[in-house]
């Protein structure tokens, strides 16, 4: 016999908290003594400057945190299962980010005495889409 529902255990709840980049500027402007809405402007023009610089010249190298990459995807087609139609969706440009390797450290040693890390795979990248006027 199955226990009722509210018998059976509860399965651990494995869904990460999400913030958006707003909270996370202002909590850290709180934490620096700065107004949040310089800390949010300033973080938005500093990213706005990394995609444009990144679309223009293909590629924006940020020291200590990763690049962003300017791609480019082909047209596709999208099926509406609701309607039946099919639409042609548009090649374009896309900026993605590739983040930096993390540098591994042995105990008690500096990291300028360590020798050269092995070539590992680079972590998956993350997309973000912008559309270019043309």
């Amino acid at each position: 016999m199955t226990p009722a529902p509210s018998q059976q255990p509860s399965k651990p709840n494995k869904r990460r908290t999400r913030y958006s980049a707003n909270a996370v500027v202002r909590k850290e402007a709180e934490l620096l003594n700065i107004s949040p809405e310089f800390g949010v402007s300033f973080f938005f023009n500093l990213m706005n400057r990394v995609v444009s610089s990144a679309m223009v010249n293909g590629e924006c190298w940020i020291q200590g945190i990763g690049t962003f990459k300017r791609t480019e995807y082909a047209a596709r087609r999208r099926h509406n299962p609701r309607t039946g139609q099919i639409d042609l969706i548009p090649g374009g440009e896309k900026i993605t980010f590739h983040p930096i390797k993390p540098r591994k450290t042995k105990e008690g040693t500096p990291p300028s005495a360590e020798p050269a890390l092995r070539v590992r795979k680079r972590p998956q990248a993350v997309t973000s889409t912008v559309h270019r006027l043309k």
